[in-house]
């Protein structure tokens, strides 16, 4: 008996070291430094372009998007947003996320995380509101590149904080397909996107399915029912 159970805490042990190693491999492997540029399209007219750029160093990182539109998609105004915070072996963990509103300043949204007393703070128009965070939580950015962190698999789930809302996204894979870039072609799995509890939030995503599990394309549409396309058109990432 005391054999099998020696055996048993072997197995396990080296169940466990594996499933580390594996993880440590993947955060070891994420790149330091990269830029994706996207550009959007409103039916399939141009709408200007979303610039990406992502910065690591002893484990803290920085994403930063800016967004230069252009045609009808110019009403919204131009956006910034800011993720920081700490990227450990199995996901990021924000500590700051920024959005800021160029055509409007004071609609700007300042997030802040405590992940170790489950809180987040919300500045908005001078004022702040403190929430229970429940579970983890990403943001509007960071959960974009998560995927490169998680298994692959049909079905995903991430909580969101998007600004001044705490949204649970669902996707569920549809199908594998091949995507242009570049003048050649890349295999990304099309997803589902839906905002738990929210109508009339279906969205798609392609994930390049290849060493980074990047956003090839996405399709959503905004708060006024425009349908926008957006697509990779460059990064100094290898596909």
């Amino acid at each position: 008996e005391k054999i099998m159970i020696h055996k048993l805490l072997s197995a396990r042990l080296f169940f466990l070291v594996f499933v580390f190693l594996s993880s440590a491999s993947i955060a070891s492997d994420f790149p330091k430094n990269f830029f994706i540029n996207y550009q959007a399209f409103q039916l399939e007219q141009d709408g200007g372009l979303i610039n990406l750029n992502y910065t690591e160093k002893n484990n803290l990182y920085s994403i930063i998007a800016k967004t230069e539109f252009k045609g009808i998609l110019k009403i919204f105004g131009d956006r910034e947003f800011i993720s920081e915070g700490i990227i450990d072996i199995k996901q990021f963990k924000p500590y700051n996320f920024e959005h800021k509103n160029k055509l409007n300043e004071n609609k700007n949204i300042h997030v802040k995380f405590n992940h170790d007393k489950k809180k987040l703070s919300v500045s908005y128009k001078k004022s702040t509101k403190d929430y229970d965070l429940g579970e983890d939580y990403q943001d509007l950015l960071s959960f974009l590149l998560q995927f490169n962190f998680e298994e692959k698999k049909d079905n995903y789930k991430f909580n969101v904080v998007e600004g001044r809302r705490l949204n649970t996204y669902i996707y569920k894979k549809l199908k594998t397909q091949p995507i242009h870039y570049k003048g050649f072609q890349l295999n990304a799995d099309l997803f589902e996107g839906n905002i738990e509890g929210r109508k009339n939030s279906t969205h798609y995503i392609w994930l390049a399915n290849s060493k980074y599990r990047l956003p090839i394309k996405i399709k959503v549409k905004t708060k006024v029912g425009l349908p926008v396309e957006i697509k990779m058109i460059d990064t100094n990432l290898e596909m």
